[in-house]
């Protein structure tokens, strides 16, 4: 964010060579390097760490893991929802009950505007994960989140209420 993009570099390859497929490095660094103009380097750095997931989905054909994170990492950066969605799909289809996996679902239809289906995929989700599961309450803000999309995507001169 300062500008400092040699420092910046080498941070940055050194969070690959430690997680080469860690989607927190792209998900929080690429949209920095796009806001900043720096669009060959966000796009490198989403291709290294897509790269470590695509060859693991292509290993490991029947790995939900693999493809749940793939989807997520499209789903987050916005790129691919097409590609995002069918892995997500996926990953579903193996493990239908995994309420990470169906959150991974809810998040690629939100970000391809069908916050209807984003809702009723969170509701199966906050279903699937047990009274004071570990993912219970990032749940709850997701189908706060979606259910506010629907309304404000059926009311679009309404006020948006503001979500905690």
């Amino acid at each position: 964010d300062a500008g400092r993009w040699e420092a910046a570099e080498k941070h940055i390859q050194q969070a690959l060579v430690a997680l080469p497929g860690e989607t927190d490095v792209s998900e929080e660094l690429v949209p920095r390097l796009e806001k900043a103009g720096r669009q060959p380097q966000a796009d490198e750095l989403f291709a290294k760490v897509f790269g470590v997931y695509a060859d693991g989905v292509q290993a490991y054909p029947d790995c939900a893991l693999l493809h749940n994170n793939l989807a997520w990492t499209y789903a987050e950066l916005g790129r691919d929802l097409d590609r995002a969605l069918a892995l997500a799909t996926a990953a579903v289809k193996m493990e239908p009950d995994n309420p990470v996996y169906l959150d991974t679902y809810a998040e690629v239809y939100s970000r391809r505007g069908q916050a209807d289906r984003a809702v009723a995929i969170a509701r199966q989700a906050l279903q699937a994960e047990p009274e004071g599961g570990a993912h219970r309450e990032h749940l709850e803000r997701q189908l706060e989140r979606f259910t506010a999309k629907l309304r404000a995507d059926a009311h679009p001169n309404a006020p948006t209420p503001r979500l905690r």
